[in-house]
């Protein structure tokens, strides 16, 4: 999570759930500030490391992704290049995602 932390400033929620009465399972949730992000999020060292090491550790995996219906959501922050760079989208685009694993 450090790595998606400082590398990645369009990453706006990382959290990693564990579930109740089953120990092994985790479930990843990830809000990102747009598509571009969620591209650049795929491309990243730290996530290629995590999905070779964690290949072996892994039954199954389960990728949901979801598009903003209705919600009261504050205005993302503008990003990295600052206020007068892009604006951020007028509704975000956020994608909830557990680590994809290739071959599984």
């Amino acid at each position: 999570m450090n790595g998606a932390r400082t590398a990645e400033p369009d990453t706006v929620i990382f959290a990693c759930h564990e579930v109740v009465n089953a120990p092994t399972q985790r479930i990843f949730y990830q809000l990102f500030r747009d598509e571009a992000a969620f591209a650049a999020h795929r491309r990243q060292p730290h996530l290629r490391r995590f999905q070779a090491e964690s290949r072996g550790h892994v039954l199954a995996t389960n990728v949901i992704e979801l598009k903003l219906g209705t919600a009261k959501v504050p205005p993302v922050p503008p990003g990295p290049s600052g206020p007068s760079g892009p604006k951020p989208p007028a509704s975000p685009s956020p994608s909830a995602t557990a680590p994809e694993y290739p071959g599984r």
